[in-house]
């Protein structure tokens, strides 16, 4: 990432019209406080994209070369480097990071994130608190003065926040026998298999009204 080595690197690799003004003032304004040596990564998805982000930071006290711009690449041992070189993903509350969240996951970086109510808005912390009630507790904000606190105790490398979300990820990750199904991908496929098979029979006993159930298959404790 071409970035000094005593830089904390915050990071969001998506789509950046999922970045709403609300969350990019809350990145600012850590930026701006717990982490003034800190620089964020962003996908540069336009032109349009890096001139304007780079002014609202500027605006907002944050110079616009703390922020860095990365082309996207289909390359996946390429993105997998990519993000470990950063220290905490930045989930945004608006729509989360969906199929990006176990990727992150698998490179060992934390992501801070902060549920909504809506599906969109939910999806990191379900894969959070389904890799293990720990990391869960770590790293899943209740509102955004916690996502704040969140983010500066976690990123700061080689701090006891940084320390403990890394860890809590590497066990979870590293123990798949003994662990939640997300980092073991046949306790995951056995696990939607029994979802289907519970839907079929919901479907094939109660023919009117059955899209109204939700259905949760607890795994093994």
């Amino acid at each position: 990432l071409g970035i000094p080595g005593n830089a904390t690197v915050l990071c969001n690799f998506l789509q950046t019209w999922k970045i709403n003004k609300e969350i990019f003032e809350v990145w600012m304004e850590i930026m701006g406080s717990s982490l003034r040596n800190s620089v964020l990564v962003l996908w540069g998805q336009s032109g349009d994209t890096v001139t304007n982000l780079g002014k609202e930071a500027k605006k907002r006290g944050v110079m616009r070369d703390r922020l860095r711009f990365v082309k996207r690449t289909e390359d996946l041992t390429g993105y997998h480097r990519r993000l470990c070189g950063c220290d905490v993903f930045l989930d945004t509350p608006f729509y989360n990071a969906g199929s990006t969240t176990p990727t992150v996951l698998w490179a060992g970086v934390p992501i801070v994130t902060l549920p909504g109510k809506t599906t969109a808005s939910r999806l990191a912390s379900g894969f959070m608190l389904g890799s293990g009630q720990i990391l869960g507790n770590i790293v899943v904000a209740r509102d955004l003065e916690e996502y704040r606190k969140l983010v500066g105790r976690i990123a700061n490398r080689g701090s006891r926040g940084w320390k403990a979300a890394r860890n809590s990820l590497e066990f979870y990750r590293d123990n798949l026998q003994a662990h939640h199904s997300l980092f073991s991908t046949e306790k995951h496929a056995r696990q939607m298999e029994r979802t289907v098979s519970v839907m079929r029979r919901l479907g094939s006993t109660v023919h009117q009204g059955a899209s109204k159930y939700h259905v949760i298959v607890a795994g093994p404790r």
